[in-house]
């Protein structure tokens, strides 16, 4: 991947989540809270380059929220995700209800659970 293609890819980025955080764009994620107007360059990074499609990735360590936007190379946007990695397993009660929560106006797919290791 070219200079000027990541620095597009990562200024797209830039400029979509602050969209986001004035209006829903029609993404699954909805409208982003105002926290997200205050993220630096360095906040922002390529993750990975497919063959027609880049996926940009922004992180929030205000909520500790990341999301993942995948941008055609022509420059739209083409969806967002969030991602959001938190300490616990699904079965304790706290996350099990903060999921289904969450899954009430979002997509959820859970990558991976695990229950604490007691040593």
């Amino acid at each position: 991947m070219g200079l000027l293609a990541r620095i597009t890819t990562l200024d797209i980025a830039n400029k979509s989540v602050k969209q986001l955080t004035f209006k829903d764009l029609g993404f699954e994620i909805g409208k982003l809270d105002a926290s997200w107007k205050s993220l630096a360059d360095s906040d922002y990074s390529v993750v990975q380059v497919l063959n027609k499609t880049f996926i940009g990735k922004a992180t929030n360590a205000i909520n500790n929220e990341v999301i993942y936007l995948e941008i055609a190379k022509n420059g739209k946007v083409l969806d967002v995700h969030f991602f959001i990695e938190l300490e616990g397993c699904q079965k304790d009660a706290n996350v099990a209800a903060a999921l289904k929560e969450i899954n009430q106006t979002n997509k959820v797919k859970v990558l991976s659970s695990y229950t604490k290791a007691i040593m």
